[in-house]
């Protein structure tokens, strides 16, 4: 019951942040759109800004979210580890680097570029993994993934330098925003949470046995490598749609993943649930702030994410030093 009440909340935040998106901010007053929605209007050009614009980039914005946190809950699960995120464990700017590798030298096309953000962040994880399986300390994964980011950062910077006017606009698209969103990239985001969440539901119980340990999941008779590999693939794809499409988006799955914990509690699904639900709330919340609040200019959501995100890595960072420091004195 307590559940129940919970994620209805929730749902109620969701619906309520969806219609402000839809009907407040920019150049259109909310009657008018509403005028749209009860078919009174005649107006062509407030019917094509809500159903071509707002309305794609409000279930785009949703969708990317979704999958952030998908990506986020499942990193943290396999790494264990409660500061690992695809972004700070560079597997955003890496797959932003497979994206831009794309855009220099094949064009923009999307299916490609969902192909280079894909290499980028599944070569990310995976060699993540790799590291930690040797080197559990959360200090290994975090240097880790700024050398990640660090290289990534660069070659980016180098590929842009080289690369000159090809790449008109690139800048603005790696700071992450929704304003390229269509219905082409809103119904791919979408079928892209649809699969992530069918799959990794899928496979909970495996999931769940993975917060013992792999030896003690593959005591229990769990294909660790399997379902690890699985989740792997999801984490990535995940991500990758996310980037391809909306460019560098930071810290969401860092901070999703830590409220729905503290909200619904750590078994999988309904963690999994819960996350996928505030993420979407979150990242349509940030893209209406962020077009209001200097309109008519608009601050990328990559912004907003990583001003919000930032203080709280830190605080987590320290909340982990201070308990381990009082463990050692222990």
């Amino acid at each position: 019951m307590k559940l129940a009440i919970k994620f209805s909340a929730v749902i109620v935040v969701l619906l309520l942040c969806a219609a402000a998106s839809l009907l407040f901010g920019g150049a259109v007053s909310a009657s008018e759109l509403l005028m749209e929605l009860s078919g009174s209007s005649t107006d062509t050009a407030v019917s094509d800004i809500f159903w071509q614009i707002r309305l794609p980039r409000m279930l785009g914005a949703a969708a990317s979210g979704m999958l952030l946190a998908a990506s986020g809950c499942t990193v943290q699960l396999l790494f264990r580890n409660p500061l690992s995120s695809p972004h700070v464990l560079g597997a955003v700017n890496s797959a932003a680097l497979g994206a831009v590798v794309v855009m220099a030298w094949f064009g923009g096309s999307a299916l490609l570029m969902l192909c280079g953000s894909g290499a980028g962040a599944l070569l990310a994880i995976f060699l993540l993994l790799l590291i930690g399986k040797n080197y559990r300390q959360t200090a290994s994964l975090l240097l880790a993934g700024i050398a990640l980011n660090a290289f990534a950062s660069a070659a980016m910077s180098g590929i842009l330098f080289l690369a000159g006017e090809r790449l008109e606009g690139v800048v603005f698209w790696l700071l992450g925003g929704f304003w390229r969103l269509d219905w082409q990239s809103c119904w791919i985001l979408l079928a892209a949470v649809g699969i992530t969440i069918i799959v990794l539901l899928g496979g909970r119980r495996e999931m769940n046995m993975l917060y013992l340990g792999e030896t003690a999941a593959a005591a229990a008779g769990v294909n660790t490598r399997r379902v690890i590999v699985i989740a792997v693939l999801v984490a990535s794809a995940a991500t990758a749609a996310t980037v391809a499409h909306c460019g560098v988006i930071g810290f969401v799955g860092l901070l999703v993943p830590h409220i729905a914990r503290r909200i619904f509690g750590g078994e999988f699904r309904t963690h999994l649930l819960g996350a996928v639900l505030i993420g979407a709330w979150l990242m349509i919340a940030a893209d209406w702030v962020g077009r209001v609040l200097f309109y008519p200019l608009e601050v990328p959501i990559g912004v907003l994410t990583s001003v919000i995100g930032a203080p709280f890595f830190l605080m987590l960072v320290i909340g982990r030093l201070k308990s381990n420091s009082g463990g050692c004195e222990q």
